[in-house]
């Protein structure tokens, strides 16, 4: 049972710092959208 745990950790893990990659993406990207409508303006 302590392994299963353990490696239902490391995915939980491993999914957390993924989303947290595509939530700094996404915000990157949304920042440069608002760059490029503000200049277009």
């Amino acid at each position: 049972m302590a392994a299963v745990t353990a490696i239902g950790k490391h995915l939980i893990d491993t999914i957390r710092e993924d989303c947290s990659t595509m939530i700094q993406f996404f915000k990157d990207s949304n920042k440069r959208e608002f760059r490029i409508n503000r200049g277009a303006e």
